[in-house]
């Protein structure tokens, strides 16, 4: 009998033990549960931080597309710019060419509207000359 109660006092003491192990041991796995569902969310939120990060570096992406269009466009408007202000000085050169032809020709007819009356003293002095020889 103290044979057998010895072994009952064993299994008790290891089933105790094994009470304690399974207690201990459930202790963790709610733990690791614990730390699981907490590394699940912050996998989700990383992931969702992630996309929203994905989602700016495009609209930022299309925007220096827009501004490098937005720079072409602006240097083509500067070169035609610089073209048509270049035919503006040609023009007004043109124009200031144009103008001094034309007082030429104001003068021009001027002088040839006294054509006649020159010719007519040109005449008189002829005359005269001849009288006086």
């Amino acid at each position: 009998m103290e044979r057998t109660s010895k072994k009952l006092l064993e299994k008790k003491s290891k089933l105790a033990e094994a009470s304690k192990m399974i207690t201990v041991l459930r202790a963790e796995i709610l733990e690791l549960l614990r730390k699981f569902k907490s590394q699940e969310i912050k996998l989700t939120t990383r992931g969702s931080e992630r996309q929203e990060h994905v989602e700016q570096m495009e609209l930022l992406r299309k925007k220096c597309q827009e501004a490098f269009q937005n720079t072409q466009k602006l240097q083509a408007s500067q070169a035609l710019n610089s073209e048509n202000e270049l035919k503006i000085q040609e023009l007004e050169m043109k124009l200031a060419l144009q103008e001094q032809d034309c007082m030429i020709v104001k003068n021009m007819k001027t002088d040839l509207s006294r054509l006649p009356d020159m010719e007519r003293e040109r005449k008189w002095l002829r005359e005269e000359n001849t009288y006086f020889r």
